[in-house]
């Protein structure tokens, strides 16, 4: 159908139109696959610190038998933000055919923005080849597909409803170490099968419970799933679907991407709205403490669905704080020009041909005597590298971006902290430096690089919202508790 759609078009206007190039120009959401934080890339097309971030998608996308996905693909090519699937990417069986010939044309044009996750007809594929390959790491490890990134301030876990959920089962298991590891204010999750659902055709999954309990013990705010091909909201609920809202997840079934209707059946508790005949995408805003969301319909469509919602508040999450500072100072440092300064410089450069390294200070003040749980540093990237650089300890930060040079830098560890590999233009990057941050205080840190094409980053000078970044997470002091 799209071939002879595609070869009409082109017969009549002599030559086919590009396809719209997709938008991308925000931050970047940062990928793990373990509890223990690490360096992660940003996904592409994740607003800039200055902006709230947004995570759009839907589910039950691709079909050649279906111009639905090309109508919702539209609709990404005019939203930025980092995108989501809610699985079943490409029917009917999630081969490496369909997915070149049915899902690439269309939403793969942000396949570069994309965090996926998977749904029962990808699995159709033995251990959904066509999917892992298709994606590669920003699936997730295969054996596995669950994994979690950082958006903004928020904390974002995608899971494989495919395989086992039951308490104690390996991913039960990563998830509450995830949820440990990442005590935020805000969190949202993924994944296929719904928990709760009015459709005729699945409806509610209670497979997926030891899931939301997880979620719900740790505060999280937000659950999409896909699965049923239709659009539902929730009120904020409990594990066993009791209205809970103050402490409730809100769940958002958006399996509206394009392959196909299924009808509802009668309305399940806590349901508030439903749409069986639009396709189309769901927009969130991630705001610091609450979020906004926003279904955007196919052209020619006129259901739409909005709100907003502050993040829960918890026992788990109440004591603890990010912290998020900019740079006191930024400095490129140029062995060729040894004695020139460079600190008012609108991007800082790491190179090796000729030899360039940056400094970076942070002075760091609100932790008192709260334990330091994560520190992780920003970078956005404004050229690209197949190395981004080594992170090195300053234990002198006396110097200053004004009057610092290549001879006059202070001298750094003999040890790493941490590396950043290959890095793109237009994308944020995170490093993980907890070993660094001990408390209050000033802190340096010198990027170096062993590549010939060096990273650049922007620094504080540079374009208004994308200066390096430290967020630091704090806990609760010994004086503090969940009930004082």
């Amino acid at each position: 159908m799209r071939f002879l759609y595609f070869s009409l078009i082109c017969l009549l206007l002599l030559g086919c139109l590009p396809v719209p190039e997709q938008l991308t120009e925000t931050p970047t959401p940062t990928m793990s696959q373990t509890s223990t934080p690490t360096m992660t890339a940003i996904p592409p097309g994740t607003p800039t610190p200055g902006d709230d971030p947004v995570l759009v998608g839907a589910g039950d996308i691709a079909d050649c038998d279906s111009a639905g996905d090309e109508a919702t693909a539209a609709l990404l090519d005019s939203i930025p933000g980092t995108v989501f699937t809610t699985g079943d990417n490409v029917y009917s069986d999630g081969t490496a055919s369909q997915f070149a010939n049915c899902y690439d044309p269309t939403w793969g044009r942000h396949k570069a923005r994309t965090y996926p996750s998977s749904g029962n007809h990808d699995y159709h594929t033995a251990g959904a080849a066509g999917y892992f390959d298709y994606f590669g790491l920003k699936a997730g490890d295969p054996d596995k597909g669950y994994y979690s990134y950082d958006l903004g301030t928020w904390h974002i876990i995608v899971l494989n409803s495919n395989i086992s959920m039951a308490v104690g089962s390996p991913q039960e298991q990563w998830l509450q170490a995830d949820l440990v590891a990442h005590p935020v204010t805000c969190t949202l999750a993924y994944w296929h099968h719904p928990r709760f659902s009015s459709g005729s055709y699945h409806g509610s999954s209670t497979r997926v419970q030891p899931l939301w309990q997880a979620l719900y013990d740790y505060g999280a705010d937000v659950v999409l799933a896909g699965h049923e091909h239709n659009y539902e909201r929730f009120a904020p609920q409990d594990p066993q679907g009791i209205a809970d809202p103050v402490e409730g997840i809100r769940q958002f079934v958006v399996g509206s991407g394009g392959s196909t209707h299924y009808d509802f059946g009668s309305p399940i508790a806590n349901s508030e709205v439903r749409n069986a005949d639009a396709f189309g995408v769901l927009k969130l805003t991630l705001h610091f403490d609450s979020y906004s969301w926003e279904f955007v319909p196919e052209s020619g469509k006129t259901f739409t669905d909005f709100g907003d919602a502050p993040c829960v508040t918890h026992e788990a999450s109440v004591s603890n704080e990010n912290l998020i500072f900019t740079p006191t100072d930024d400095a490129t440092l140029k062995s060729e020009s040894p004695d020139m300064n460079y600190g008012s410089e609108s991007k800082l450069e790491a190179d090796n041909e000729p030899v360039d390294n940056f400094l970076i200070k942070f002075v760091v003040a609100g932790v008192d005597d709260r334990p330091v749980l994560h520190a992780k540093l920003r970078l956005y990237s404004v050229n690209g590298s197949d190395a981004g650089g080594d992170l090195y300890r300053v234990e002198d930060s006396s110097w200053d971006e004004s009057s610092v040079t290549w001879n006059t830098a202070p001298i750094t560890d003999s040890i790493a902290l941490a590396s950043l590999g290959l890095v793109s233009k237009g994308n944020w990057y995170e490093v993980d430096i907890t070993s660094l941050i001990m408390g209050d205080g000033t802190y340096t840190i010198r990027v170096n690089t062993t590549a010939r094409n060096g990273a650049d980053y922007a620094s504080k000078e540079g374009k208004t919202g994308l200066a390096p970044q430290l967020i630091v997470s704090v806990g609760a002091s010994d004086a503090e508790g969940p009930n004082n």
